[in-house]
């Protein structure tokens, strides 16, 4: 009982900034060994190219949540002050803020990016009203949502994005109606991840389910962010989803999403090679090494503004 409470009480203080003891004193981010997975319980599955530059596009643009931009100056270029979404700022994404709509919250980043045709959300993992836990069994503690019938989200997530839905939603709805042709991306790391899906699933809801088929969520390195309903509502309604890992991340321990994305090697710059696709009932990434740095590894330094 005791070894369970640990290892609780670590889950927690992992997503939500504390202290995180190391597995061994030895471990060291980059030079630990390739995950290992039960052949018969796995049947491999090989991603395609356009699929990773996809991926790479959603990890810049979470990236650049993390940034100092001014998000209220409509037309201004995104960029990384860190240099981590050179994709983002060679295609010339800018900014969408409508003086005339509400103010959306400095935790989230509306942009237009013409040249791959779309409108992109992204949010950045440390949201600028934290959300605590009282015990450590709270972070699986769910919030009955109004989503659907038995859904239920992570505490803390649902009520800290109501507060700035109306003004998202606002913004996404005239950027969309101005690019007709543009699909949404939904993108987050880490905690950012967690929002991501929250804001994902509801988008896809709103307006009569007026966006839900061109929306699209990739996420990175996210925690549990609700029930099975609430997972099997937004995996049935809308665009594809795209659950991704780093293999040595702590977050792979407390995911029941699926398919999942996990980048086993090569974090930084992987390859279609580099990462296995993961359906229901087949065995995770089982690497016995972890480390918190990886959290931050996927395609670069996602959360490098957030250091700089």
């Amino acid at each position: 009982m005791a070894s369970m409470l640990a290892f609780i009480v670590f889950l927690g203080a992992a997503v939500y900034g504390a202290a995180v003891p190391a597995l061994h004193p030895t471990t060291v981010f980059g030079n630990a060994p390739v995950p290992t997975k039960d052949s018969h319980q796995l049947a491999p599955r090989q991603l395609s190219g356009p699929s990773i530059r996809s991926f790479r596009l959603a990890a810049q643009y979470a990236a650049a949540a993390y940034c100092p931009l001014d998000k209220h100056g409509e037309g201004q270029l995104v960029y990384c002050a860190a240099g981590n979404c050179p994709i983002v700022e060679d295609a010339g994404a800018r900014l969408f803020f409508a003086p005339d709509l509400p103010r959306v919250s400095d935790d989230a980043l509306i942009a237009i990016d013409d040249k791959n045709e779309r409108v992109v959300l992204a949010i950045r993992g440390s949201i600028s009203r934290p959300i605590r836990i009282h015990e450590p069994g709270d972070y699986y503690l769910t919030i009955s949502s109004d989503l659907c019938v038995g859904c239920a989200f992570a505490w803390g997530l649902e009520d800290t994005w109501l507060p700035m839905e109306n003004a998202v939603l606002e913004s996404i709805k005239r950027a969309l109606h101005e690019h007709e042709t543009f699909r949404l991306v939904v993108t987050g790391h880490s905690m950012g991840g967690g929002f991501a899906s929250v804001a994902a699933a509801r988008i896809r809801r709103a307006n009569n389910g007026e966006f839900a088929d061109i929306t699209d969520l990739y996420t990175f390195g996210a925690p549990f962010f609700g029930n099975n309903k609430a997972v099997e509502w937004i995996n049935d309604i809308g665009g594809p989803n795209f659950f991704i890992v780093n293999a040595q991340d702590f977050n792979r321990f407390h995911s029941n999403v699926t398919p999942v994305y996990a980048i086993e090697r090569n974090f930084d710059n992987p390859t279609p090679a580099d990462i296995d696709v993961f359906a229901e009932g087949d065995m995770l990434p089982t690497s016995t090494w972890w480390s918190r740095e990886a959290n931050g590894h996927y395609f670069g330094n996602i959360a490098g503004c957030k250091a700089s």
